[in-house]
Protein backbone atom coordinates (compact mmCIF):
# COMPACT_ATOMS: atom_id res chain seq x y z
CA UNK A 1 0.00 0.00 0.00
CA UNK A 2 1.55 3.40 -0.98
CA UNK A 3 0.63 6.76 0.80
CA UNK A 4 0.39 9.76 -1.99
CA UNK A 5 1.90 12.86 -0.20
CA UNK A 6 0.81 16.34 -0.59
CA UNK A 7 3.55 18.69 -1.46
CA UNK A 8 3.10 21.62 0.81
CA UNK A 9 2.34 24.89 -0.70
CA UNK A 10 4.83 27.94 -1.00
CA UNK A 11 3.37 30.95 0.52
CA UNK A 12 3.07 33.68 -2.68
CA UNK A 13 5.01 36.60 -1.09
CA UNK A 14 2.81 40.27 -1.11
CA UNK A 15 2.02 41.98 -3.46
CA UNK A 16 2.58 45.16 -1.69
CA UNK A 17 6.14 44.00 0.15
CA UNK A 18 9.04 45.53 -1.43
CA UNK A 19 12.18 43.89 -2.84
CA UNK A 20 15.56 44.71 -2.07
CA UNK A 21 18.77 44.12 -2.77
CA UNK A 22 21.38 43.89 -0.04
CA UNK A 23 23.08 46.46 -1.76
CA UNK A 24 20.28 48.50 -0.73
CA UNK A 25 19.80 46.92 3.18
CA UNK A 26 21.30 50.03 5.38
CA UNK A 27 22.75 47.32 7.38
CA UNK A 28 25.09 45.71 4.92
CA UNK A 29 26.29 48.57 3.90
CA UNK A 30 30.16 48.69 4.23
CA UNK A 31 32.37 51.59 3.13
CA UNK A 32 35.37 50.86 1.32
CA UNK A 33 38.01 50.71 4.26
CA UNK A 34 35.83 48.92 6.10
CA UNK A 35 35.40 46.29 3.11
CA UNK A 36 39.69 46.42 3.19
CA UNK A 37 40.11 45.36 7.28
CA UNK A 38 37.09 43.02 6.26
CA UNK A 39 39.73 41.46 3.63
CA UNK A 40 42.55 41.57 5.54
CA UNK A 41 41.23 39.21 8.53
CA UNK A 42 40.31 37.14 6.37
CA UNK A 43 43.73 36.94 4.74
CA UNK A 44 45.27 36.96 8.03
CA UNK A 45 43.29 34.19 9.30
CA UNK A 46 43.38 32.34 5.79
CA UNK A 47 47.38 32.50 6.03
CA UNK A 48 47.45 31.37 9.30
CA UNK A 49 44.95 28.08 8.62
CA UNK A 50 47.89 27.05 5.39
CA UNK A 51 51.22 27.60 8.36
CA UNK A 52 48.71 25.15 10.46
CA UNK A 53 47.93 22.91 7.30
CA UNK A 54 51.84 23.04 6.26
CA UNK A 55 53.76 22.19 9.59
CA UNK A 56 51.59 19.03 10.09
CA UNK A 57 52.16 18.38 6.84
CA UNK A 58 55.69 18.54 7.05
CA UNK A 59 55.66 16.90 10.54
CA UNK A 60 53.79 14.04 9.32
CA UNK A 61 55.34 13.48 5.70
CA UNK A 62 58.21 10.98 7.34
CA UNK A 63 55.63 8.96 8.30
CA UNK A 64 53.54 9.13 5.63
CA UNK A 65 56.40 7.91 3.45
CA UNK A 66 58.01 5.28 5.68
CA UNK A 67 54.54 3.77 5.22
CA UNK A 68 54.03 4.44 1.70
CA UNK A 69 57.64 2.31 0.84
CA UNK A 70 56.90 -0.21 3.14
CA UNK A 71 56.58 -3.65 1.40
Amino acid sequence: MTTSVRPESVPEPESNSQITTPAEEPAGAMTFFEHLSELRKRIIYSLYAIGIGAFIGVYVSKYVINWIIRP
